[in-house]
């Protein structure tokens, strides 16, 4: 994918990370000033002490995003390419938390599905010649995941705990073809991968609904990928894989949030947030090919990377609710993004005589800061006592650079002007059963993003690429609550 999907992608799950309940989603996701303590108890554990009794939970959900790029550049280089991609997720939780006052516990076990393709078409002419290409792919994975938790509730005080483990397998099929004056060539890949991950929380919580409320938690999380071939195939022949090869990465996560709540009035409550989020992740992979022309020939490649990103989000809301039958809120925030990535390679292998020859090591950074605005608007009003209606507005927009530096080819790239914007339109419903609740909630969200950057690769060359992308999110949540 181009390299701004990325900084996308960022922005569409900075929207979703605190909207695990379908009533929230349905109101836009404002969650600072309104309290939903079914949903931020797998989030805070402590706040499991919130819940009386028995509370069994079903939370379905399903996501579609689809992505579409244009690129083009002028000058010596002429290129148009087009991109691609969609993502498709499920999720089949199942959770329940059990009221032993002043002991809480529960768990939950899930299932998801998911699915993503991607496609891309180029047609480049270079100083007269002309060569046309595409690559494809397709990957499905379905993890199953299992967690735990509990909590104790003291005067005033709760503390909780929780641990999580998920798997995952998945398959991954790729294509490329090109076509040129020299000639074409077409190859094929299958994969299949293993992701295993391992989620601590731990978290306090302060005060009471009635007055001022403060929540603290931290979660840590540890994963570990593999991958292997096991099909390739070039220009229409089946490949003996002699040397698969090797794919792995493993990658740690923490992140520390702050919340706060205020009921300043019977029908005013204020909230905050403050978020520390840092990722970090170590991979390797090796690489043997062999030049189907010339069997002599061979070619080695060795890579090392490391990857660390930090995000920083702050915010404030305000929620009122001057009935029993209405609630309103709206809050504001900021996300501060800086990820940073470096490789390194190390080559080697025969060539077509059969002398060996090494090229020792090669290195490339990359770097991205981003800056996203974010406003939420939600409502909630009672139509009957057992029919509730909701709508929401998020809005995000925001800023980026991007540069690239490759000591192998000496050359640095900065993209910028990187911008993106979203607005996210949400609605739904509650309805109370004799024996349980049902909520559901449609999301849409359409975004815009551009960006062009100056391209250096010679002294003296200059190349401006504008680009521009549309993706489209598609989101449905439903909840079904059973409180005994």
């Amino acid at each position: 994918m181009r390299p701004f999907i990325a900084f996308l992608f960022l922005t569409l799950l900075s929207q979703f990370a605190f909207s695990q309940s379908a009533r929230l989603a349905a109101m836009g996701n404002v969650s600072m000033a309104v309290p939903d303590f079914e949903s931020e108890a797998f989030l805070n554990p402590a706040k499991a002490a919130r819940i009386s009794g028995l509370m069994l939970r079903a939370n379905p959900g399903y996501l579609r995003n689809s992505h579409k790029e244009d690129y083009s550049t002028s000058g010596q280089s002429v290129e148009k390419s087009t991109q691609e991609a969609t993502i498709t997720q499920a999720g089949f939780p199942v959770e329940g938390i059990l009221s032993l006052d002043p002991l809480f516990v529960g768990g939950s076990v899930s299932y998801a599905p998911n699915s993503s393709s991607d496609s891309y078409n180029y047609d480049r002419t270079y100083s007269g010649s002309r060569e046309t290409g595409s690559s494809s792919s397709e990957f499905s994975t379905a993890t199953t995941g299992f967690s735990a938790l509990g909590a104790l509730s003291l005067s005033g005080f709760a503390v909780g705990a929780a641990i999580a483990t998920s798997k995952a397998t998945g398959e991954d099929h790729s294509a490329y073809r090109n076509s040129s004056q020299y000639g074409s060539n077409s190859s094929e890949y299958d994969y299949e991968s293993d992701n295993t991950s391992f989620t601590m929380r731990a978290g306090a919580l302060l005060g009471s609904t009635e007055g001022f409320e403060l929540s603290l938690f931290a979660v840590r999380r540890q994963d570990k990928y593999e991958s292997q071939p096991t099909r390739l195939v070039f220009n229409g022949t089946r490949q003996q894989l002699q040397e698969p090869p090797i794919n792995t990465s493993e990658g740690s996560n923490l992140q520390l949030v702050a919340e706060a709540r205020n009921r300043i009035s019977e029908t005013v409550l204020l909230g905050g947030r403050a978020r520390l989020d840092g990722f970090s992740s170590d991979s390797f992979r090796k690489d043997r090919y062999y030049d189907f022309t010339s069997p002599q020939s061979t070619y080695e490649r060795r890579k090392t990377g490391s990857d660390e990103n930090t995000l920083y989000e702050g915010g404030f809301g305000i929620s009122w609710n001057p009935s029993d039958k209405t609630l309103f809120s709206a809050e504001a925030g900021v996300i501060v993004s800086h990820y940073q990535q470096k490789n390194f390679y190390t080559t080697s292998g025969t060539n077509s005589s059969g002398i060996p020859y090494r090229a020792g090591d090669i290195s490339d950074e990359y770097e991205l800061k981003s800056t996203m605005q974010v406003a939420r608007i939600g409502a909630e009003i009672s139509v009957t006592s057992d029919f509730i209606v909701r709508a929401g507005v998020e809005g995000s927009w925001g800023s980026g650079e991007r540069t690239v530096k490759s000591n192998y080819y000496q050359s640095r790239q900065v993209w910028t002007g990187l911008t993106a914007s979203t607005l996210y339109a949400s609605g739904g419903f509650s309805y109370h059963f004799p024996l349980f609740r049902v909520d559901y909630s449609f999301s849409f969200v359409p975004s815009i993003s551009y960006f062009s950057y100056p391209y250096s690769f010679y002294p003296g060359t200059i190349i401006y690429f504008p680009i521009s992308a549309q993706d489209l999110l598609i989101q449905h949540r439903m909840t079904g609550v059973i409180q005994l």
